[in-house]
């Protein structure tokens, strides 16, 4: 909100007062003297509170210190009390959050050392977390004993169904069957069933579909309709073709129509498990939108298709369930699901046809079948890491910027629609592919190369900016932040998890959700609460020997447009800068004004306190108790000037806040160049 007046002095007209306020986000995409007042074209290390005012940012405090990068943070979420878990992809390790880091001999404390050593992900389904590496799938299982919480890491080919591919089969080589399951991609383990008619009561020879690496189980129906384990001296196998050959013959079958005879087997080995291994990202998706089978993708191998389980079985992917979306050069690059329809997103395809539509259905023999219903145009998605839900709509990170979908766009009605525009001339100069994204409380949180970037959920700008988008966020940035991984974490349970050697500063997180994030060192950040304390306003690293935490103040500031102050035609001469402060306990900072002749002219520090109980400080006692924002003046001149930029900012341990900015000026001769 821009506000002018006019002969605000007694003496004359041409004496004129501009107000800024009701501030919004930045804008790092419009030129300088193009961003509108209510935003910044510069103001690192800001973010709204709860009234959308701008205020510096609280610090942030490392909590742990793992070996080597972090790839991925896979949350567990128990249904027995007491068994979160927070799990950490570091390097080669897997390693669990508040656990110590090196066991009593010394060795380090993970749950495994074979880990890819490239980006995963991880899905809950039931009791077991399904990961992803690219190297290979994987479960974690979890068993409490007592207060004690067991893990469990191992591939998921230990534990793999065993499908029924054929039934009602006969025993000679030309006898029919009926074809039941689809080979599991997971085990080169099948079982087939025999039907044995009266016609075939004596056959002893019995043809399997594929060659024979090695039997299994052999069973046979008893006269009560039991299966019964056959020994192996009952019996022996051939190949070439695969026949396993009976000692006796199992005879007639005992009850009329039903299957008498069952191998189970395992082929010579195919290497199909690899096509499941190699997947890197996947999602939870079933019939009708039901969220009870996973969809895998991403492997090199196989870049445009996308595999997905039996019902509510991820041990089971059949060789028949997978799609070919696209081309071949145009990856599949993640997933969003909107409404009861999965989106599956392309990297880039012809004509920016980079979404295609599935929706899920039975079939007439009640099979599941995913039906691509649509194909939406836009930009391509750069990560599969960075999908999420904001504010009831999916978005999904492009080279671009954050995009989002709505109900319309299953109808065709309109594009993808850009939702972070304002920060989009920061986000394009960078290389966003494979960066990571979280929704932290109100706010998508960007984890770019140069920083994170914040879009406020809470904040719609109705303004036409982008294309057919109905609207933007505001946004925000905190520049220097490098941030492999970022993560929304549950406040309650990082209090029960401690922090770097035991120092938990469990007092100053949010009760609801603590912004975290994973440095390229493998450090592991916590976002300290903003609740107006000196204390909370440093990035705090490792504890010395002695304990004590080394912090580096947050160093922020609000720029404003360069402000031509009404008009472009006249010189103007700046008579005062009144900037309006948050009433914090104590806060320090400097008024900066750049003009069409200075870059930066530092014009008034100012240093406020205010009594309060928690928060005292000696050094700077006060009798002053009033909780009411404070004005800090600012009597530098300036003449025959263009145009005005005023710059607020704070570069200590203490908090900082801005409501209002007030310029006074006086109109001069007109511009001549």
């Amino acid at each position: 909100m821009v506000k002018v007046f006019t002969s605000f002095g007694p003496y004359s007209p041409e004496e004129k007062r501009v107000i800024l306020g009701t501030f919004k986000g930045v804008d790092l995409t419009s030129g300088a003297a193009s961003v509108e007042p209510a935003r910044s074209p510069d103001a690192p290390n800001m973010m709204p509170d709860a009234n959308g005012f701008p205020v510096k940012r609280p610090g942030f405090a490392l909590m742990e210190q793992y070996p080597a990068p972090v790839y991925g943070v896979y949350r567990f979420r128990a249904s027995y009390a007491g068994a979160d878990a927070l799990l950490i992809h570091s390097g080669k390790w897997l390693f669990v959050y508040g656990q110590p880091l090196y066991r009593q001999d010394g060795e380090l404390n993970c749950l495994t050392d074979d880990m890819n050593q490239a980006p995963s992900m991880a899905l809950q389904r039931g009791e077991r977390l399904w990961v992803l590496d690219g190297k290979t799938y994987r479960y974690i299982s979890f068993t409490q004993k007592g207060e004690e919480v067991e893990y469990k890491v191992a591939p998921v080919t230990e534990i793999a169904t065993v499908p029924v591919i054929t039934i009602a089969k006969g025993p000679s080589k030309d006898s029919a069957a009926t074809s039941y399951n689809p080979i599991n991609l997971l085990t080169d383990t099948v079982t087939e069933q025999f039907l044995v008619e009266e016609k075939d009561a004596a056959a002893t020879d019995f043809y399997l579909s594929y060659s024979v690496e090695r039997i299994e189980k052999v069973e046979v129906l008893d006269q009560k309709g039991l299966w019964q384990t056959q020994s192996e001296g009952g019996y022996t196998f051939l190949n070439d073709p695969p026949v396993l050959k009976f000692t006796e013959a199992p005879g007639k079958t005992p009850v009329t129509g039903e299957d008498n005879v069952r191998v189970t087997y395992t082929r010579p080995a195919t290497g199909n498990a690899q096509k499941i291994n190699r997947m890197r990202f996947g999602i939870l998706y079933g019939v009708r939108g039901a969220l009870d089978r996973v969809f895998l993708s991403g492997s090199p191998d196989e870049p445009n298709l996308d595999y997905w389980s039996q019902y509510d079985d991820p041990t089971y992917f059949g060789d028949t369930m997978y799609s070919v979306l696209g081309t071949e050069a145009s990856p599949i690059m993640g997933y969003s699901i909107l409404n009861e329809k999965l989106v599956t997103h392309k990297k880039w395809e012809e004509n920016d046809r980079n979404a295609f539509v599935r929706y899920g259905q039975l079939d007439e023999d009640g099979d599941a079948e995913f039906i691509i219903s649509g194909v939406i145009q836009g930009p391509g998605c750069v990560s599969p890491y960075a999908n999420a839900s904001m504010s009831s709509e999916p978005v999904f990170l492009t080279a671009d910027g954050l995009f989002a979908f709505t109900a319309s766009d299953l109808t065709g009605e309109r594009y993808k629609q850009e939702r972070s525009y304002y920060i989009r001339g920061a986000l394009e100069k960078q290389e966003l592919t494979g960066c990571r994204g979280c929704v932290w409380g109100r706010y998508y949180v960007i984890a770019a190369p140069d920083g994170l970037y914040l879009v406020d959920g809470a904040q719609k700008s109705y303004e036409s900016r982008a294309g057919q988008s109905s609207f933007q966020y505001e946004c925000y940035y905190w520049p220097q932040i490098r941030a492999g991984c970022v993560w929304e974490a549950d406040g309650s349970f990082m209090q029960s998890q401690g922090g770097l050697n035991g120092q938990s500063g469990a007092e100053t997180w949010d009760p609801d959700s603590v912004l975290m994030y994973a440095d390229e060192t493998g450090g592991v950040w916590a976002l300290q609460a903003a609740d107006g304390s000196r204390i909370h306003y440093q990035d705090y690293g490792a504890p010395d020997p002695d304990g004590n935490r080394q912090g580096r103040a947050v160093r922020a500031y609000w720029t404003t447009p360069v402000m031509p102050l009404s008009e472009y035609g006249r010189l103007k001469n700046i008579q005062e800068v009144w900037v309006s402060c948050q009433p914090y306990g104590h806060s320090r900072g400097l008024v900066s004004y750049g003009d069409d002749k200075n870059w930066q002219l530092d014009v008034k520090e100012w240093d406020v306190a205010r009594f309060a109980f928690d928060d005292i400080d000696w050094a700077d006692w006060t009798f002053e108790t009033l909780d009411r924002p404070y004005t800090v003046r600012c009597g530098q001149k300036l003449y025959n000037v263009q145009v005005l930029q005023v710059k607020v900012g704070n570069s200590d341990e203490t908090p900082f806040g801005l409501y209002a900015i007030q310029v006074d000026f006086s109109l001069g001769v007109k511009v001549r160049v």
